[in-house]
């Protein structure tokens, strides 16, 4: 692999099938173009949702710290009664925690929480076990709402695997070579404005009547991004916004994933036990 100088974890890119260094390529062509154009000092607030993942909560406060970005950076956690040390660490590295019962959790009520103990206009959106990709992240989400902007409402990526990545999920990510150019979202389809890589403007999130928590099993950031184009507003898929995300999940659960997430498009209740018979990677003990 050539030289890639924004990428901050350029071995999660190896093992992508058939992709020759397409996507490390891409995005460290996009952090560029980030990284020679201005972007306002302004804050970010980076809204983490946890849940028992304190050694990849760790990575993911590592990359936030080797970000490039000159404006003020505050971090807040939504921890969903975490039995391990996750709390702790990120009080820490100075994060602000905010608890979420195990019993009120739901995946729009988790997000709601962390938009309102944002501090700053500018949210940029993940979970614990993402890692971001590059250190022109921040400013890359930024950059979209400074100067004249204010009919923009968010950006967004799509999220590439990371070492946990199980083969069905290095091979499904090759269909996001398609999102590895910034253009402008003119109809949803599933995964836009996803919730382990978004950046949002708070305001427009208050005045959308925020993340809808019928969608209690997800679907959420769909409907918010069907309401921000009704409502006039732009959004944008940009790569320099791409974290490493992955659940480990084989072709089984995989499948299983999949029809859970067809089904987001209409509100629906959670059903822990269901999503804990798709997704072993989270311990509910």
């Amino acid at each position: 692999m050539s030289l890639m100088n924004h990428l901050l974890h350029p071995d999660y890119f190896e093992d992508i099938p058939f992709s020759n260094d397409y996507f490390a390529n891409k995005l460290n062509t996009r952090a560029e173009e980030v990284a020679a154009n201005p972007v306002p000092s302004t804050g970010v607030t980076v809204a983490i949702r946890a849940f028992n993942e304190v050694r990849l909560l760790e990575r993911l406060l590592i990359d936030i710290h080797d970000q490039q970005f000159d404006g003020d950076v505050e971090v807040v956690v939504v921890d969903n009664e975490s039995k391990d040390s996750t709390a702790s660490v990120a009080r820490s590295c100075g994060a602000e925690v905010v608890k979420l019962a195990r019993e009120d959790f739901s995946y729009p009520r988790s997000m709601n929480l962390a938009m309102e103990a944002a501090s700053y206009d500018n949210v940029f959106l993940t979970v614990g076990h993402a890692a971001l990709s590059n250190d022109q992240l921040l400013r890359g989400g930024v950059s979209y709402f400074a100067g004249d902007t204010q009919n923009i409402a968010g950006a967004f990526a799509y999220a590439l695997p990371d070492n946990r990545a199980s083969r069905t999920e290095k091979l499904i990510a090759l269909g996001n070579r398609q999102f590895m150019h910034k253009k402008e979202v003119k109809k949803c389809v599933m995964g836009e404005l996803s919730g382990c890589g978004s950046m949002i403007k708070k305001p427009i999130w208050l005045e959308l009547g925020k993340f809808d928590e019928r969608f209690e099993t997800g679907g959420e950031d769909g409907a918010m991004a069907k309401a921000m184009l009704k409502a006039g507003y732009r959004l944008f898929v940009d790569p320099a916004l791409t974290v490493h995300h992955a659940h480990g999940l084989g072709p089984i659960n995989t499948l299983k994933q999949w029809q859970a997430w067809m089904k987001t498009s209409k509100p629906q209740k959670l059903d822990v036990q269901q999503l804990a018979g798709r997704r072993p990677d989270l311990n509910f003990d």
